[in-house]
């Protein structure tokens, strides 16, 4: 997923800038290891090298806090003297030597994510204890993801109750399915013509969901007659395609037919639900499995019959059914 690649960054980032300052820090902490004062001076003068940190403070083996928390403005002396071996990042894989950098974990009080790297005090052969620096993390650069890896195929296992009855049901025309291609095209008009960026099909449900460009954090729920009522469009301005949109006007027609393709696809397996987002450039598929599928609009438009249906006890709901 887009958010482990994007922490995965992170903290690869964090291990190739930490790795000097934080290992200098180390060694001249061992110097003065037994006096306290003397170890928060030493923290705050190299503080500045270590950008984005949050805290930066020493502890011995067994987890007991021995220096304040130094941040770029103040000492904080709450957990001098604390145990802190409860928290997450001190465990059975302390560095005894080196850096290492925790899971990301939610920090006391704030629960904010963060991310802790520890590295090992040592002096000759002895280890002294670790020292700790806490990253908030959003305080960290962003990365984003490559667009292919974060809208690629992937789907997800709906209920399994569902699931496991789907040879025993059978697909029953909705009121939306008596009157589809009206529909679609109404669809259309409202995507290439009335600012809709973001809509969900319900085609068992027959509701349609939509959402505009002029105000993009409110949504409609239209059930057939109220989508197709002359009155509805005259509640609304006409809008241009939008420049935003990473989906041309053509494929919003392509899109709309494959969709249909697969609501009738199948007796037993088929198209329930979609959604899709013009700017985004992706689409998600609730099948009558309840299996749930998204992906870019382009490697929608790539996938034929062929990938839902030759395949369809894996594709559709990513487990192994067969009728019986």
């Amino acid at each position: 997923m887009w958010y482990k690649e994007s922490i995965s960054q992170k903290k690869r980032y964090l291990a190739s800038y930490l790795k000097s300052p934080i290992a200098r820090l180390a060694d001249e902490c061992a110097v003065t290891w037994q006096n306290p004062e003397a170890l928060s001076g030493i923290i705050r003068n190299h503080y500045p090298e270590i950008p984005h940190c949050q805290a930066i403070y020493c502890f011995d083996p067994d987890g007991l806090q021995i220096t304040p928390d130094v941040s770029r403005n103040n000492l904080d002396y709450r957990n001098l003297e604390a145990d802190i071996s409860y928290r997450p990042y001190f465990s059975d894989l302390m560095p005894y030597t080196g850096l290492v950098l925790s899971a990301v974990y939610g920090k006391e009080i704030t629960n904010a994510p963060c991310i802790t790297a520890v590295q090992a005090v040592r002096r000759e052969n002895q280890l002294l204890g670790f020292l700790a620096v806490d990253f908030h993390i959003n305080d960290l650069p962003k990365f984003i993801p490559a667009q292919d890896d974060t809208y690629a195929w992937r789907q997800y296992k709906g209920d399994p109750s569902i699931r496991n009855g789907v040879f025993n049901q059978r697909r029953e025309p909705s009121i939306l399915d008596s009157r589809i291609d009206e529909i679609l095209y109404v669809i259309e008009c409202l995507i290439t013509n009335y600012g809709v960026f973001n809509l969900q099909i319900d085609f068992s449900a027959s509701r349609i969901t939509i959402w505009r460009m002029e105000s993009p954090f409110e949504f409609n729920i239209l059930n057939v007659d109220e989508l197709l009522t002359p009155e509805f469009y005259d509640s609304l301005e006409p809008n241009a395609y939008t420049r935003e949109a990473v989906i041309s006007r053509q494929d919003v027609t392509k899109l709309l037919r494959q969709m249909k393709s697969l609501r009738y696809a199948d007796e037993n397996l088929y198209l329930r639900s979609a959604l899709l987002n013009t700017i985004t450039g992706t689409i998600g598929l609730t099948f009558s499995c309840d299996g749930f599928h998204v992906m870019s609009t382009d490697e929608f438009l790539d996938k034929d019959m062929g990938f839902w249906l030759g395949g369809c006890e894996s594709n559709f709901y990513g487990m192994h059914l067969k009728a019986s």
